[in-house]
């Protein structure tokens, strides 16, 4: 596996200038300098190398130098933006600094993919079993899926490098992120490294749930907009559920449509609102009802608006 780069688009120097005052016979002092150099995709440290007690990442991360010409040496999980954090003997102490932008004020960041160094690092991939997966499911069609967590990617596996096992530890592997399944049973879902080989279980304890596949046609049509406008008038009544607005409209987009009267012409007008008004108005008129008004808001219509059954048109009065 390719070592791990560092980025900069143009060569940029970075100049750090760390005063050291050393005592010397004849109590004389001298002054270091350091610098950070950007270079072909890696990042370099000019100056006396020798004096320095380590360069760390934002992260405390400590990374190693190249003693011959100063190169950072970095990994593929470190790239992105960074900082670095150099530290040096001074006499008897130990002083620190930051450097977490090049002279011309450019953010530092890491880069492997272009870098061209040859004595780059080849840094070893983390365990398997230290990363994260997690299995979603069932959705509507009774598909189950696996998440390949960035954190997983960000330690330096490629996500074609994860494969799957259904089946258990000697089943077969492919990389799929994505099946199907509709009875229920338990569960005995392994991964596996193409590249190095690391198989690990991730199910253990989770269980499969008998689903019924999704269907959009009439009849869900109509159970679904009769829950929809239930909900809502429920929620009109109890205002301050907003646990019922939450759990009604979750996975579902809803278009608010608003009639009123025209006050110069007594027509019919029809809005568009906002979801966030349509509860301020919510919260409006129950606090009215609450202190003896009469409430004013009103359902008149739920239609759902596409093809799968997730788009709703909600028109409502208040007057």
């Amino acid at each position: 596996m390719k070592k791990n780069p560092i980025l900069v688009t143009l060569p940029v120097i970075a100049i750090l200038i760390a005063l050291i005052f050393r005592g010397c016979i004849g109590n004389t002092e001298e002054n270091l300098t350091f610098s950070i150099e950007s270079k072909d995709g890696s990042y370099y440290i000019v100056g006396e190398i020798v004096y320095l007690e380590s360069v760390r990442l934002s992260d405390g991360k400590k990374v190693n130098i190249d003693e011959s010409t100063g190169e950072i040496i970095t990994c593929i999980a470190d790239d992105g933006i960074n900082s670095f954090k150099l530290s040096w003997e001074s006499g008897d102490n130990i002083k620190d600094t930051i450097l977490a932008s090049s002279k011309d004020g450019r953010g530092i960041k890491l880069d492997h993919t272009v870098i061209k160094s040859e004595s780059s690092a080849d840094c070893p991939l983390p365990l398997l079993s230290e990363v994260e997966f997690k299995i979603n499911g069932p959705d509507k069609d009774c598909n189950y899926s696996l998440s390949v967590s960035e954190s997983v990617l960000e330690k330096g596996y490629s996500d074609l490098d994860i494969l799957v096992s259904l089946t258990g530890k000697s089943g077969s592997y492919s990389a799929i992120k994505k099946w199907k399944r509709t009875n229920a049973g338990s569960m005995d879902i392994w991964v596996k490294s193409k590249n190095t080989s690391q198989i690990v279980a991730i199910s253990e304890g989770l269980k499969y749930k008998d689903c019924e596949v999704f269907k959009c046609n009439q009849a869900t049509k109509s159970r679904l907009t009769k829950e929809v406008k239930d909900a809502l008038t429920n929620y009109i009544r109890d205002y301050k559920n907003h646990s019922i607005f939450r759990t009604i409209s979750f996975g579902k987009n809803f278009t608010f449509i608003k009639d009123g009267i025209d006050e110069s012409t007594g027509e019919i007008i029809t809005e568009k609102i906002e979801t966030s008004s349509f509860r301020a108005e919510v919260g409006v008129n129950g606090t009215n009802v609450k202190y003896g008004g009469n409430s004013k808001l009103k359902i008149i219509s739920v239609s759902v608006s596409s093809s799968d059954c997730s788009t709703f048109k909600i028109k409502y009065s208040n007057q």
